[in-house]
């Protein structure tokens, strides 16, 4: 198993941007008890999440290939949602990334809405689907 090369908040954000692979990932507004940034990997938006008490960090060999290998690890995603999805299928629901931190990381297919009013979550752990999440008692997004 490799080892992770782990960077706080700040340093998972400028190694992306260093590398090219995320286009405009920066800070955004967030509520108080969080410091988010986001940037767009093609026309998918990608979101990095910290709790401001307790600073997260981020496995940035696992967020790097996350982002170079996006396009298969969405189609895994819509599998997890859907087994019989088809490989493009994922394109129509409007996947967002967000890293959670640590080797936590997770895709919203937003226009899900048919199983969710806000769409349908998956979570992985590393490159692997280990939960779908429908949003049941979500209140807002």
């Amino acid at each position: 198993m490799r080892q992770a090369e782990m960077d706080d908040f700040d340093g998972c954000i400028a190694a992306l941007v260093t590398a090219g692979l995320v286009r405009g990932l920066a800070a955004i507004e967030s509520p108080p008890h969080l410091r988010c940034a986001g940037g767009m990997l093609s026309s998918t938006p990608v979101y990095l999440v910290t709790e401001t008490a307790e600073p997260t960090h981020y496995d940035t060999k696992l967020a790097f290939q996350v982002c170079i290998d996006w396009s298969e690890l969405l189609q895994l995603a819509a599998q997890a949602v859907d087994p019989s999805a088809q490989p493009a299928d994922w394109r129509e629901w409007d996947p967002e990334i967000t890293f959670t931190g640590e080797r936590g990381w997770l895709v919203r297919f937003a226009e899900l809405t048919q199983l969710s009013d806000y769409g349908v979550v998956v979570r992985f752990e590393g490159l692997t689907p280990v939960e779908v999440d429908h949003l049941e008692g979500v209140e807002g997004i």
